[in-house]
């Protein structure tokens, strides 16, 4: 039951293991940091691919069951802990987060040490991080992941391939490094405060933080881009005025 508390949901089909795998393009010389070891599935298939892994189970119970059912393994290092205080160099970071870990991932993913990621996100999460400019979904995350990412749907997964079955559907997706953005966290509290004026120009966030003594960018910005509306600006405008928020 702690699993369900902490809201885990387990891979039940080889299938959705094999696709995460395939799509990681993995091979014995990458080392992998695996977020999340369970009950250790994925992590015995890492291995038999002959790769580095890093696997972190933050439930003491499940990190006991996996050192037990996994063994000994000189290509793995089996850590009780929390993957995101990890700031390691990586190849590949590989996991099937729960739902309260998808924003957490997304800012350690942000400014981590690492190229590609292959990651189950539930699908109500993964359509807000896809979502453009101009649509309701369109926020924080979604400029950071996007920023940061090129983000591939690999695979749908329906509920009944988890142990407890989720009630949404989720997706496999690989994240391809473009860039990294230091003190993520920071930047994504900046954002949510830009998006904190959704439906209102750019000009109104400006005046306010202004009046505030909260602006302290450089950013010469433009009429044009004043008559925006905030969640019409695309990712790396929104990071560049989210700059300017004296925190």
């Amino acid at each position: 039951m702690k699993g369900v508390k902490l809201g885990q949901h387990f891979i039940v089909k080889d299938e959705v293991v094999d696709s995460m795998i395939l799509a990681a393009q993995i091979t014995p010389n990458d080392k992998v940091i695996e977020i999340g070891t369970g009950h250790g599935e994925l992590t015995s298939k890492l291995l038999r691919v002959g790769c580095r892994v890093i696997s972190y189970e933050i439930d003491p119970g499940l990190y006991e069951q996996a050192r037990t059912s996994l063994g000994y393994n000189s290509r793995l290092d089996l850590i009780l802990g929390n993957a995101f205080e990890d700031s390691g160099i990586y190849d590949i970071a590989i996991a099937s987060l729960p739902y309260y870990a998808s924003r957490t991932f997304v800012e350690w993913a942000a400014e981590g040490a690492f190229d590609r990621a292959v990651v189950i996100l539930q699908k109500d999460f993964l359509d807000k991080l896809v979502s453009k400019p101009g649509n309701r979904k369109y926020g924080p995350y979604s400029v950071i992941g996007q920023f940061c990412f090129v983000i591939r749907n690999i695979l749908l997964v329906p509920p009944e391939s988890f142990d407890p079955s989720p009630k949404v559907c989720s997706m496999i997706v690989r994240m391809d490094r473009k860039t990294r953005i230091d003190n993520s966290k920071l930047v994504a509290r900046k954002l949510k405060v830009l998006f904190s004026y959704r439906g209102r120009k750019l000009s109104r966030f400006v005046k306010d933080l202004m009046a505030k003594g909260r602006w302290e960018g450089a950013m010469i910005i433009g009429d044009d881009l004043l008559e925006m509306r905030v969640e019409d600006l695309d990712p790396s405008v929104a990071l560049r005025i989210a700059e300017c928020l004296r925190w």
